[in-house]
């Protein structure tokens, strides 16, 4: 009985403790906590089927206890394998469904040469003094496993190209420790080592799935950090970013600021929540306008920011064709929606992202907005130390704008003071009442 516990105490202590983490885990989707459980059942079992072989090759003589738990032994570890591919795989896929179904094949091969021990020799057997003897085709019986470690193999590549060396690791200890597994019992050490490096594998993926589970959680969250809630553009943080990472990068750029006509004026006469609206409209305007590999940004209020990679300066006539067509659509809304515009200043760079490249931008907006607005403006493209000029015309201009604005409210609280006072007269009583 001591000697039985002390086998059994390691793996089984883990299989137990495995099993209490995935059950508190809500982490995991239900199809992969199955494959999972399905996976530490059959580790249960190849626990059960060692201990019976163990205890049945003590008697000199051959005996069907030790010829059903043997079998039992080789059809299980890779089944084991097997489910855990089962939790890695995105079974949703069709393809990726037809290619697991297919995989299947090894796994029904083991196990005819796992249960040949009843009608052939080819595979392996038992002589009758109960002593094990492996067969010409014995090698076949370890085929299975090193199969479903390749394709366990291939994802971790794939985390060593993203540079997830954390993860990498982690499947990379797996592996290493089920082919530990697999040869310390094809070397006879001593009862249940096979087991016990068998559960830390388990242990080790369990732990790579959580890991893997948890960055993904991390990009999503870094993602979200990201995004702007009313528009789902990248905002500030993603503007930082981006910015960082083309600031590295020897390749040309296009720049956009651009800010939205009198926005001001459209959230003083319509409202808030149209104001919203008004943003989410140029926002999917300019997702459209543009490619997938341009990054739109929401830069803050109704500025935003959008990043052209690749795009030199012999390229502005198209930017510019782009922004036209833009307003024009703006200019031509469905329905009763108002009518909007956008202002844009543009400038290149050919060394990536810097500093003077936002000013230069920032400067053809300023001079945009100082003219006619509704268009686009490329830095240079004017004329020399304009920049003061355009800033004095737009000052100028929004100031004009402001006074008249503050006109019109105080025209609007006459007005209302006048008719409340009518209506105050109206009611009062007459003299002769």
């Amino acid at each position: 009985m001591k000697e039985l516990i002390s086998n059994n105490f390691a793996p089984v202590t883990g299989l137990v403790l495995l099993l209490s983490f995935l059950v508190e885990n809500n982490k995991i989707s239900q199809q992969k906590k199955r494959f999972f459980l399905i996976a530490l059942g059959t580790f249960g079992l190849e626990i059960i089927a060692r201990n019976v072989d163990i205890y049945s090759s003590m008697v000199d003589y051959r005996n069907l206890t030790r010829e059903i738990s043997s079998a039992f032994g080789y059809f299980i570890r890779p089944f084991i394998i097997y489910a855990l591919l089962g939790v890695e795989l995105d079974l949703s896929q069709k393809k990726i469904k037809i290619l697991y179904t297919l995989l299947t094949i090894p796994l029904v091969l083991n196990a005819i040469g796992a249960f040949s021990v009843f009608f052939t020799d080819l595979f392996y057997s038992f002589t009758e003094q109960n002593s094990f003897q492996r067969g010409p085709l014995g090698w076949t019986l370890w085929v299975a496993s090193p199969v479903y470690l390749s394709l366990m193999f291939f994802r971790i590549v794939e985390d060593i190209i993203k540079r997830n060396r954390e993860l990498a690791g982690m499947g990379i200890g797996c592996i290493l420790l089920v082919i530990i597994g697999m040869l310390v019992e094809y070397m006879n050490f001593p009862p249940l080592t096979a087991e016990c490096a068998m559960v830390m594998a388990l242990v080790f993926y369990f732990m790579f799935y959580q890991s893997d589970s948890f960055s993904r959680e991390r990009a999503e969250l870094e993602n979200a950090a990201q995004r702007d809630a009313l528009t789902g553009l990248l905002n500030r943080n993603g503007y930082n970013a981006l910015t960082e990472q083309y600031a590295g990068e020897d390749i040309p750029l296009g720049f956009l600021i651009l800010d939205i006509d009198f926005f001001k004026t459209y959230n003083d006469t319509y409202g808030h929540e149209m104001g919203d609206q008004i943003l989410q409209t140029v926002a999917r305007a300019l997702s459209s306008a543009f490619r997938i590999s341009d990054k739109v940004i929401r830069f803050g209020g109704d500025e935003f920011v959008v990043i052209l990679p690749g795009v030199t300066a012999d390229l502005a006539n198209v930017v510019k064709t782009k922004i036209s067509s833009l307003n024009n659509l703006l200019q031509n809304p469905i329905s009763d929606f108002p009518k909007v515009s956008v202002s844009v200043g543009l400038a290149f760079s050919e060394h990536g992202y810097n500093d003077e490249l936002f000013r230069h931008a920032d400067e053809a907006l300023y001079h945009m907005k100082g003219g006619k607005r509704k268009g686009c403006c490329v830095y240079g493209e004017y004329e020399a130390h304009s920049e003061e000029e355009a800033r004095e015309a737009l000052e100028a201009r929004e100031a004009k704008e402001a006074r008249a604005e503050e006109e019109a409210r105080e025209l609007e609280e006459l007005r209302a003071t006048a008719q409340i006072n009518t209506e105050q007269v109206k009611t009062m009583p007459g003299e002769n009442e």
